[in-house]
């Protein structure tokens, strides 16, 4: 007997090496202690910026080249592009991070971790048949992978990027140590066409 995949989502990940990545943590850091006058929570944040700003000229072309390589290797049209719509930082994290969550206007979205301190707790996905959980249960499973897992968390690592399609549901585990730091920017991509 065959077993084939049927409706499959994908998860790509890649080390960056960015050469201002030491840079990029510590504008991060100051982007949010600026912005620590305006909210009531002084650990967790988002905050959405410039996508002018000179620091993320080199961040932002590296997303650039992956959205491009995971457009064509999920065998989209090249008469349509990825173009980056907007994009933030999290310091720790927002409530609004914590919760399970997707990005309804975007096509990919993605997340790279510049820093991620001493504990970094982690993404976790899941899975879109929300019916599977209530069929599966843990007792049932030896071995879980993709056909029979209800999520998947991702423990981030330092200069790792995440990208993932828009519509996974999905939530950051909040830090258990109120003291920890981890630091993560994230991007939304639109598709467009390439005439417009």
């Amino acid at each position: 007997m065959d077993i084939v995949p049927l409706f499959a989502n994908y998860l790509a990940f890649d080390q960056l090496n960015l050469s201002n990545r030491r840079d990029l943590s510590n504008f991060c850091r100051k982007q949010v202690e600026i912005d620590k006058l305006k909210i009531n929570d002084n650990v967790s944040q988002s905050l959405f910026i410039d996508p002018k700003e000179p620091i993320i000229e080199e961040l932002g072309k590296e997303i650039n080249k992956r959205f491009d390589w995971l457009h064509k290797e999920r065998n989209f049209n090249d008469k349509w592009e990825q173009r980056i719509q907007k994009f933030w930082i999290n310091v720790n994290n927002n409530i609004n991070i914590s919760t399970p969550h997707r990005h309804p206007e975007s096509f990919f979205s993605a997340v790279y971790y510049p820093d991620v301190g001493d504990s970094p707790g982690s993404i976790t996905f899941l899975n879109p048949n929300n019916q599977l959980s209530y069929v599966i249960r843990p007792e049932m499973v030896d071995k879980y992978d993709e056909f029979n897992a209800a999520s998947q968390a991702i423990i981030p690592q330092t200069d790792m990027l995440i990208i993932f399609p828009s519509w996974l549901w999905h939530f950051v585990y909040h830090e258990i140590d109120p003291t920890g730091e981890r630091i993560s920017i994230a991007f939304d991509s639109m598709i467009v066409n390439k005439d417009d």
